[in-house]
């Protein structure tokens, strides 16, 4: 099975596309890796404190959900199928326009 990456991206303005990579989202199997740093999401508030509470919301719901699809499928008798994969974020990549934004997933 192939594994694959996208890079989360705090896009400060987003008509001279100029963004800030924060995190990284790894697909491998079935086994989703997530994170994100520190230091540059503090950068980012203090950079644009307009939009701090709007992007530390997306960051938690976006963790909180990949804590959620991880733990939906441990420990139960039948296995489904995650909802975070290559799709997903692909569809993230094309439609996520907002301050937190997706780059197309790159194989690795």
């Amino acid at each position: 099975m192939e594994s694959y990456y996208s890079i989360l991206n705090f896009v400060n303005n987003p008509v001279s596309n100029e963004s800030i990579a924060v995190g990284l989202i790894f697909i491998s199997q079935d086994q989703v890796f997530f994170k994100y740093s520190e230091q540059k999401i503090n950068f980012v508030k203090k950079l644009n404190p307009s939009v701090s509470k709007l992007f530390d919301f997306s960051v938690e719901q976006l963790n909180s959900y990949i804590k959620k699809d991880s733990l939906a499928c441990s420990g139960m008798l039948f296995q489904f199928p995650k909802n975070l994969n290559f799709n997903f974020l692909n569809r993230l990549s094309d439609y996520s326009n907002g301050i937190l934004q997706f780059s197309k997933l790159s194989l690795f």
